[in-house]
């Protein structure tokens, strides 16, 4: 786990958390309650998603992104996370992140 601290996706200026860093995961997602409905970018097409047991997500198809700028260990990002249901984790950063951030 990494503690992380988001800006430009809570009601907050800055919000701090914890991700979790999950190589089986093919992408970056960030729980829904963390993201107001009017920052919520639509994408293009939705699709589908398992959790990290396997299990079919219960919130359905993924349809919206939102840009965040995230800051830990003293370095700076910006990407594109998929807003969905995480259970109990805040931020879910998968292969995509780790291949370009590694």
């Amino acid at each position: 786990r990494l503690d992380i601290s988001l800006e430009n996706c809570s009601n907050l200026e800055t919000a701090e958390t914890q991700a979790l860093i999950d190589c089986g995961a093919e992408g970056r997602f960030i729980h829904q309650d963390l993201v107001p409905w009017e920052k919520r970018e639509r994408l293009p097409c939705s699709f589908r998603v398992k959790n990290i047991d396997g299990s079919p997500n219960t919130a359905g198809r993924i349809t919206h992104g939102i840009w965040v700028a995230y800051e830990f260990t003293g370095k700076k990002f910006k990407d594109m996370f998929h807003i969905t249901d995480l259970w109990d984790q805040k931020i879910i950063l998968g292969m995509p992140w780790l291949e370009s951030h590694n």
